[in-house]
């Protein structure tokens, strides 16, 4: 999900395992939040900062490095709230939400300056942007394997956020949330699970969870999609009759479309390519044009797990670009994010270690691939949160293709809860101009 205006809404640690300094990076200290701070300038930020920003390491799981960066609180970090950002994927860099979203200093449409961003989420709040899973961005695992499931995600998430609490003591009472987008449709309840369930060994004060189209249930997300790409008049009529008369029994709605086969099949699979693999659609805002003719190796993928019954059958036309320059967004130009965040002088700032000659990605293939994917709905995790009394809000921007908001209205409607106020218009107000 790319909006232009984002909405907003570790067990004690007894002791730190250190690595040997030449593992981690000269000046790499685990254990004092402190010494994270980033003092350098930015490079190319064209204003001066009114608050403390960190970026460092959390060591998990002995093998896993996970990045952060902190952006405290331009008001009172000590008392305003903390939130833990996710991006999604799998395999998508929650810097992208730093420096492309609603970040504090974001990149200028020309990709040369970080510029103020007018509409950041810093204002009241200390947000933490976590590099999640292993092998995205900045994190990395010190044996090299990046397989992971979503189970061992959750986990690395939940000892990551407990160590960050000890790494930063001022933030041990905050009032804590969970947000992310798209495939932290998973990442996050499953941590905010975790953290319920571990409160009597390491309390932590948690208040709330939010996802923004935010991937939920599986198949949902096959049977919306093309609803609303007929909803955004995207497929041809015609087509459209004929796949409700022969698979659906003239009824699209409620039909199983994950479970056609043969000839349906094949038209759920050119239907599902108009909708998010075109050349011509950007996926992630119909409305908005391409950024740039690359196609996404990472959406193919997501195709083809999404809707396993049409990986043999035709998935469109090869991509226009070798498989070693395919690692971005569809229709999202992330040369310019790619390009900061890989220069030496950032590297620096940033505290990563000098050793490591890995490259920064916005998207990573390799984890994308990688990652094994175990649960298809989010439902039970959902409830357990509500039962634990922690609200939960879901926000979805009405023309991204990838992760709809009719997958988030259908997934809400199933929860099978008490309706206490009907859908209506929404209206967001601002001096000068309204959504």
């Amino acid at each position: 999900m790319r909006l232009n205006i984002f909405k907003f809404y570790c067990t004690l640690v007894l002791f730190l395992a250190y690595l040997p300094e030449k593992s981690l990076g000269e000046g790499m200290d685990l254990s004092n939040g402190e010494k994270d701070e980033i003092t350098d300038k930015l490079p190319l930020i064209n204003f001066d900062i009114n608050f403390k920003h960190y970026s460092g390491y959390l060591q998990v799981k002995k093998n896993y490095m996970l990045h952060y960066w902190l952006v405290k609180s331009q008001s009172n970090p000590a008392t305003d709230p903390l939130l833990f950002w996710f991006n999604g994927g799998p395999g998508c860099s929650s810097l992208n939400g730093l420096l492309e979203g609603m970040g504090p200093y974001i990149l200028s449409p020309d990709k040369k300056t970080l510029i103020r961003n007018e509409n950041n989420w810093n204002k009241k709040a200390s947000i933490v942007y976590m590099e999640s899973p292993i092998g995205v961005g900045y994190s990395y695992a010190l044996n090299g394997n990046i397989t992971i499931n979503d189970d061992q995600t959750a986990d690395a998430n939940y000892e990551a956020i407990k160590l960050f609490l000890t790494k930063f003591p001022m933030f041990r009472k905050s009032k804590l949330y969970v947000a992310g987008e798209s495939y932290a449709g998973v990442y996050a309840p499953m941590v905010v699970d975790r953290i319920i369930k571990g409160q009597k060994v390491f309390p932590i004060n948690l208040k709330g969870l939010a996802i923004g189209n935010g991937l939920m249930n599986w198949n949902m997300s096959i049977d919306t999609t093309l609803q609303f790409a007929y909803g955004h008049g995207i497929l041809d009529e015609e087509t459209w009759q004929l796949f409700s008369k022969q698979c659906c029994k003239g009824c699209v709605d409620g039909c199983k479309i994950d479970a056609l086969n043969d000839n349906c099949a094949q038209m759920v699979s050119d239907m599902l390519n108009i909708a998010w693999n075109s050349q011509r659609l950007n996926p992630y805002d119909y409305y908005r044009d391409c950024e740039t003719p690359k196609r996404s190796s990472i959406l193919r993928w997501m195709f083809k797990h999404r809707f396993p019954r049409a990986q043999n059958l035709n998935l469109g036309q090869p991509m226009s670009c070798a498989p070693e320059t395919c690692t971005s967004l569809p229709c999202i130009d992330d040369t310019g994010i790619n390009n900061y965040m890989n220069r030496p002088d950032v590297r620096k700032a940033l505290h990563i270690p000098t050793n490591h000659s890995f490259t920064w990605k916005s998207c990573s293939d390799d984890v994308f691939k990688n990652y094994i994917k175990q649960y298809d709905d989010m439902s039970g995790f959902i409830m357990n949160i509500l039962a634990a009394k922690i609200p939960i809000t879901f926000f979805y921007g009405d023309t991204d293709a990838v992760c709809n908001y009719l997958l988030g209205q259908k997934f809400v409607e199933g929860l099978g809860l008490k309706l206490i106020k009907p859908k209506e218009a929404w209206i967001f107000k601002w001096p000068n101009w309204r959504i």
